[in-house]
């Protein structure tokens, strides 16, 4: 088949035809309902790959041993005797092997004989996709309500962060021409604006510690590059826009923001566990008696009973405090396993039940245990640690990816402390681009 299909194409065309795979894989990734496309365009990626033989596993590699390990301990958590057997079996393949498979055909495409630069633009264009969607809808209906085709805020905050994770390094380093530097401008906006129509908190709030966190590189560690006007401009112009939306458009919206705020008061509560496991009736009631009770208070209670900022805190309070005793973990489960400790300590469904802790890594170290999730986080901290360590000594053509790799990494994991993105197609996402960079940067390691 491999020797056939190279007659008909030509290694060019075999390495467009990959571009293009990519492209359509990232721009799917995150709207719903498309995961049969999603594995279908990957087992495509996987055979282009092979025809071109750049499937490449380096067990010697510090961050393949350390998927060696991560899968040895996966083979070790089906026989746990705390584990129900097939339970284990059906997350696993549900959620991590698929992390195995979508990070090893990241680290190979790094290795195709193509411009890096198209690849990685390609990437951060496909990621925007769906931003662009729900802008267009959004325009057409007048409503910032999530259509079918996008279901919930989440999508877009994720997919817009790794747009513009990707997109702006290429704009400070990429050299491109002005008509593709332009396009990644619109690229950046449409991503911002649709963060911020669709009233994603995190996802503002992301995207411009993205571009702070760019800026501060620059500014410290490549002044040398002598374009600091016109990056200063670009960040100046994004900033405004940003703000401006946000102005505009949070007279209309609801009370997300201002109940960050009264959340604080709820940090301090004796018990939390009880206040997930019965409900607020007690807690307002003793707060009364101690007279204790005030609007800032009672509007905490409102958005905790309504599972909404207030409900995330508890909750990862919480979630925190059922970790203690949990080394190995349970069913390597992300999605349930919080949930179903809670149920049991509480001994009854409780009355204040998010579906998970809205903390990623908690969610990871509930489904390993403490150890399994130190082994996790090896694939972040592993990359964040060499990256940071060799963007002194990049020359100017590895500048790009250094950044990519160190933001990426950094990002992710710090968005993994605040939200729920350490599951499904997002852990997918990681696997791949955090891969991906990582071969490219074993390259211009290599080569130096």
């Amino acid at each position: 088949m491999v020797g056939s299909l190279s007659k008909i194409v030509t290694l060019n065309q075999i390495n467009y035809l990959i571009a293009i795979t990519v492209f359509a894989l990232t721009a799917i990734w995150c709207i719903p309902n498309t995961i049969a496309a999603r594995y279908s365009l990957l087992l495509i990626l996987y055979i282009l790959l092979i025809v071109t033989k750049n499937i490449r596993i380096n067990w010697g590699d510090p961050l393949f041993k350390t998927l060696l390990i991560f899968i040895s301990y996966l083979i070790l958590s089906i026989f746990l005797p705390s584990n129900d057997y097939l339970l284990v079996i059906k997350n696993i393949k549900s959620e991590w092997l698929k992390f195995i498979i979508f990070a090893i055909a990241g680290f190979s495409l790094a290795f195709i004989r193509c411009n890096k630069l198209k690849i990685l633009l390609l990437l951060g264009l496909g990621f925007s996709i769906i931003s662009y969607i729900y802008l267009a809808l959004f325009i057409i209906s007048g409503e910032t309500s999530h259509p079918k085709i996008i279901e919930h805020h989440g999508y877009i905050a994720y997919s817009s962060l790794t747009s513009t994770i990707l997109l702006f390094p290429l704009l400070i380093y990429g050299n491109l021409k002005k008509n593709v530097n332009t396009i990644i401008v619109i690229t950046l906006l449409i991503n911002m604006v649709a963060v911020i129509v669709s009233n994603s908190r995190g996802g503002i709030l992301f995207n411009i510690l993205v571009i702070v966190l760019n800026l501060i590189i620059y500014i410290y560690l490549f002044r040398k590059l002598n374009v600091i006007r016109k990056i200063l401009l670009s960040i100046f112009f994004l900033v405004f826009i940003i703000g401006s939306f946000n102005i505009i458009l949070m007279k209309n919206q609801d009370n997300k923001w201002k109940n960050l705020l009264n959340v604080i008061y709820l940090i301090k509560i004796d018990n939390p566990l009880d206040l997930l496991c019965n409900g607020t009736e007690n807690f307002r009631r003793n707060n009364e008696i101690n007279g204790k009770v005030n609007k800032n208070l009672d509007d905490a209670i409102t958005d905790l009973q309504n599972e909404g900022t207030a409900a995330r805190l508890i909750t990862a309070m919480v979630s925190f405090e059922l970790l203690k005793d949990n080394w190995f973990g349970k069913n390597v489960d992300t999605k349930n396993s919080f949930r179903l400790e809670l149920e049991k300590v509480c001994n009854r469904i409780p009355k204040i039940s998010l579906a998970n802790s809205h903390n990623g890594w908690l969610d990871i170290t509930h489904a390993f245990g403490i150890i399994g999730t130190c082994i996790f986080m090896l694939f972040f901290i592993y990359p964040i640690i060499i990256s940071f360590k060799f963007m002194r000594q990049a020359t100017n053509t590895d500048y790009l990816i250094t950044v990519n790799l160190f933001t990426f990494t950094l990002i992710w994991a710090c968005r993994g402390f605040v939200d729920a993105t350490m599951r499904d197609h997002m852990l997918e996402m990681q696997g791949f681009i955090i891969f991906y960079l990582y071969g490219l940067f074993r390259q211009i390691k290599k080569d130096n």
